[in-house]
């Protein structure tokens, strides 16, 4: 049994069933939700942050027919949590900044792939917006060819060739 009783210019819900407040209302619909998406495995691995260069496959449904849609762009903000998360992406097309904002969990979105990691020091990048051409590019490392960790493993082992080129001049002079 639920009631509402006026209380000057405003109404105060009151919930009689067992015990149940609007936050455990919301809480059991926000499970339901989340059971559905597993089930359907279209939770998205959040494996991207803000700086990071990344390509969204979108579901585009076209009459009868059904396509996915590549938007590759830069990731300007992640913003909301739980089932309300979102993130934007902006690119430029045709000389105009296009930004879209996805929300992480929706039946639309089908994969997020990251190709560049961003060296970014600030969690929204509106500055993108009146930048132009190189300008507005963002210090990266490749991720598509090789990962992070292996991309460091070969910088070092350039440096450590590079160290016993240096020591083998360097006795070449003395002798």
């Amino acid at each position: 049994m639920t009631g509402y009783w006026g209380h000057g210019n405003h109404f105060v819900y009151a919930s009689f069933n067992k015990g149940l407040g609007m936050a455990d209302i919301i809480n059991t619909v926000v499970l339901k939700r989340h059971k559905a998406l597993t089930k359907s495995k279209k939770l998205i691995k959040e494996n991207f942050g803000v700086g990071d260069t990344v390509t969204v496959y979108v579901r585009v449904r076209e009459g009868e027919k059904e396509r996915l849609q590549a938007f590759k762009g830069v990731v300007t903000k992640v913003a909301g949590s739980g089932f309300n998360r979102k993130f934007t992406v902006r690119k430029m097309s045709a000389g105009v900044g296009v930004e879209r904002t996805f929300p992480i969990y929706c039946p639309s979105v089908d994969e997020v792939s990251v190709e560049t990691k961003g060296h970014v020091r600030r969690a929204r990048l509106y500055f993108l917006r009146n930048l132009k051409g190189k300008a507005a590019r963002i210090d990266s490392e490749l991720v598509a060819g090789l990962g992070i960790e292996e991309s460091q493993e070969a910088a070092q082992q350039q440096d450590e060739q590079n160290q016993s080129a240096v020591n083998a001049s360097e006795e070449n002079k003395k002798s």
